[in-house]
C-alpha cells in the first residue's frame, strides 16, 4: 500500500507557496518609509514610527467580513472584501483618534484557491493603500472539510499608535452638540446574516433577487486619512463612532460613546438612506426598531462635534469629496435610551 502524504488529505504545500509569494509580492505596494526587511522578513521601524512628543501608546483591533463572504462566493467576486476587512479594523482605530501603523491577515479556506486568493489579497492591498497602511504579515490556512468548498475566512488584526492622553472617546461631548456624519455605501459588513434570509446569495448572484450583487458587494469606505486630518484640524471634534455591529442602537458605537447622562437625537430626514436597506425592510417586513439596531441605516461614522464648528467639519469632509451632513444633536439625556431617532 502507498503511503499517504500530506497532499492526499486535501492540503497542497506548493498551492500554498504560491498564494504566499503572490500575497508577499502585492503587499510590498503598500510599504512606507516606516517599513524595512530583516532577512527577508517585513518590519515595523519603531523610531520613525514612535516620534511624539509625549509617551507613545499601541493599540490593536481585530474583525472580519463575516458572511457577506458567502455573497462573494456565490458571485464569484472576490476584489473587494479585503477593502471591507481593512476597513472594519483601521476605522476602529481612527474613530478613537488612533493612527494604523502595520495591518496582517489570516486567510482560512477548504483547498486553495491562488486566483481567489490573489483577488483577496488586491482588495486588502487597496485597503490598505487608502488608509495609508503598510500590510506586513499574513497567514494562509488550507483545512479540507472544514469549511465549504468555495468558502473562505478573513481576519484581519491592525496595531495603532498613539500618544497619551489624545484618545477621543466621546468624554468632552455636551448637551447642544451637533452631530456630523459620513456616510457608507451600502451594508458594510454587518448585518448579512438577517440579508441572507431574504436575498439567498444563489439568487443574487444569478440575477434572480430584488437586490443586486452591487448593492451587497459594495465595499465599505475607509476614512481613517481623513477622519485623522479632521481631528488634527478641529479640536472640536469630540471622537467618533464606526457604525459596525449594533447599528444605531443602544448597543451600537453611537451609544457607547457617549456619556451616561446624555443622548443623541438622529433626524432620519436629514440623510438618505440606501436602496438596500429599504428593499430588506419591505421584503422582510423589518419594524424601523431592528433596522436601526441592526445595519448602518446609510451612516457610517457619527461624531458630536461643538456646535460653532459643525458646519466647517462637515465642509472639510465636503470639499474632500465626502457628503457629510449633520443629522442630529447632543441633548440631555431624560429617557432610556441614549441613542432616539425622531
Amino acid at each position: 500500500m502507498r503511503e499517504l502524504t500530506y497532499e492526499d488529505s486535501g492540503v497542497s504545500l506548493t498551492r500554498g507557496d504560491v498564494a504566499s509569494q503572490d500575497a508577499l509580492r502585492l503587499t510590498q505596494q503598500t510599504f512606507d518609509e516606516t517599513v524595512t526587511v530583516d532577512f527577508g522578513l517585513p518590519v515595523i521601524e519603531l523610531i520613525k514610527v514612535l516620534q511624539l512628543p509625549g509617551r507613545p501608546l499601541l493599540h490593536a483591533t481585530m474583525d472580519g467580513v463575516g458572511t457577506k463572504l458567502m455573497y462573494a462566493a456565490a458571485c464569484d467576486a472576490h476584489d473587494t472584501v479585503g477593502i471591507d476587512l481593512v476597513a472594519m479594523c483601521v476605522d476602529d482605530h481612527s474613530r478613537y483618534n488612533i493612527r494604523p501603523i502595520c495591518f496582517a491577515v489570516y486567510r482560512g479556506t477548504n483547498t486553495i484557491d491562488e486566483n481567489v486568493f490573489s483577488l483577496v489579497t488586491r482588495g486588502v492591498v487597496e485597503g490598505c493603500k487608502q488608509a495609508g497602511v503598510p500590510y506586513i504579515a499574513g497567514e494562509t490556512a488550507e483545512m479540507p472539510g472544514f469549511y465549504s468548498d468555495s468558502h473562505y475566512e478573513l481576519v484581519g488584526v491592525s496595531v495603532g499608535v498613539y500618544e497619551e492622553g489624545t484618545i477621543r472617546r466621546g468624554q468632552n461631548t455636551l448637551p447642544g452638540d451637533l452631530l456630523v456624519a459620513l456616510p457608507s455605501l451600502g451594508g458594510g459588513s454587518n448585518g448579512f446574516s438577517l440579508i441572507r434570509r431574504f436575498f439567498p446569495p444563489e439568487e443574487v448572484a444569478a440575477g434572480k433577487s430584488l437586490v443586486s450583487r452591487e448593492e451587497v458587494l459594495n465595499p465599505t469606505p475607509i476614512y481613517t486619512r481623513l477622519v485623522l486630518e479632521a481631528n488634527r484640524t478641529y479640536e472640536t471634534i469630540r471622537g467618533w463612532a464606526h457604525i459596525t455591529g449594533g447599528g444605531l442602537g443602544e448597543r451600537g458605537k453611537l451609544a457607547s460613546l457617549l456619556p451616561e447622562d446624555l443622548c443623541a437625537r438622529l433626524d432620519r430626514k436629514s440623510w438618505q438612506v440606501p436602496p438596500l436597506f429599504k428593499k430588506i425592510q419591505e421584503v422582510g417586513g423589518i419594524s424601523d426598531e431592528t433596522m436601526f439596531s441592526t445595519f448602518n441605516m446609510g451612516l457610517m461614522m457619527i461624531a458630536p462635534v461643538q456646535k460653532r464648528s459643525a458646519a466647517k467639519v462637515a465642509r472639510f469632509f465636503e470639499s474632500l469629496g465626502i457628503p457629510a451632513a449633520i443629522v442630529g444633536r447632543i441633548e440631555e439625556r431624560r429617557g432610556v435610551d441614549k441613542v432616539e431617532i425622531i
